[in-house]
């Protein structure tokens, strides 16, 4: 299962479902989460898959999906401050790559392992994107690691 993205989760039936990078810079807009994603099409390096998250520290940009259009524009925009701000004095505090990295992979591990009802308001978009349903009970893979 090995891979050379930041994260990646797998559905209950070992699918490849969903494929995150982590940026440390914070406001990074649209237009340049789309150029990245064109240039990982471009060059072939982004597998098929339903789910593509570019995250940072105060957002994410995911794409649901993920088909093969070059061009298109992130599906969602994601504040992502509810989930680091348990574990930060100031969630927009430079924060670093893996920092980030390990805080969003334990967060997500945590919300595919609880029920439904248990997630708060403000972190709902993991339903509405249809990425809970998605990788429900699945594995995630983050710098080789297995959480399971």
């Amino acid at each position: 299962m090995s891979s050379n993205w930041d994260l990646v989760a797998y559905n209950r039936n070992k699918q490849m479902t969903l494929i995150a990078e982590f940026k440390s810079a914070t406001e990074i807009n649209p237009q340049w989460v789309t150029e990245y994603r064109h240039n990982l099409l471009a060059h072939g390096d982004l597998p098929n898959v339903p789910y593509f998250l570019v995250a940072m520290p105060d957002k994410g940009y995911l794409w649901k999906n993920n088909n093969k259009s070059e061009s298109s524009s992130p599906t969602y925009t994601i504040n992502l401050i509810p989930i680091l701000k348990p574990y930060l004095n100031n969630p927009l505090t430079r924060i670093n790559k893996t920092s980030l990295e390990m805080l969003f992979t334990a967060w997500l591990f945590q919300r595919i392992h609880q029920p439904i009802g248990q997630i708060p308001t403000e972190e709902r978009w993991i339903v509405d994107t249809g990425l809970y349903d998605a990788i429900q009970g699945g594995i995630i893979e983050e710098d080789g690691s297995l959480w399971q």
